[in-house]
């Protein structure tokens, strides 16, 4: 039996995935929340190196979150969600249990094949934050266009 809160930690809903990430620096950052725009915690180097004036890779997945142009010019963010314990250390796709893109307000989340008897599901974070209405079966279009956003960028190459 689990000892976690359904839709919390390791899971690809918000519940799991939501953090907040905070960057200090009295006097060199302005403190702000903003909870308009998209980040992610592969934003947390590339803000680091441009804080302290070093280059950042272009090679680098994220943006620097005090790039105001860059972050309100995002659209997607994208995640995967693996198992606690490694399945195999050469094999990441083994321990691989869900892929999840946000596109503006719209979120889909895609289990993996051993993820077996589950299906796509899709949320409007903006009108159910909680993720409690799945219009996956109510937007086919919108589910196959994400997909394929999903499949296109998916972090670290693991392809469906």
């Amino acid at each position: 039996e689990s000892r976690y809160a359904p839709r919390s930690k390791r899971s690809p809903n918000e519940g799991g995935i939501r953090t907040p990430i905070m960057i200090h620096w009295p006097g060199k950052i302005e403190p702000k929340m903003d909870t308009q725009n998209l980040a992610s915690s592969i934003d947390l180097v590339p803000t680091v190196l441009e804080l302290l004036k070093l280059p950042v890779p272009e090679t680098l997945p994220g943006i620097s979150l005090v790039n105001e142009e860059k972050v309100q010019a995002r659209q997607q963010i994208f995640g995967e969600i693996f198992e606690h314990d490694i399945v195999a250390m050469d094999d990441p796709k083994a321990s691989l249990m869900y892929r999840w893109i946000i596109d503006g307000n719209h979120k889909l989340i895609v289990p993996s094949d051993r993820m077996e008897g589950e299906s796509p599901q899709l949320y409007r974070l903006d009108k159910d934050p909680s993720e409690d209405h799945d219009l996956a079966s109510s937007s086919p279009e919108l589910v196959t266009k994400l997909m394929k956003e999903l499949d296109a960028t998916t972090i670290g190459g693991l392809q469906p």
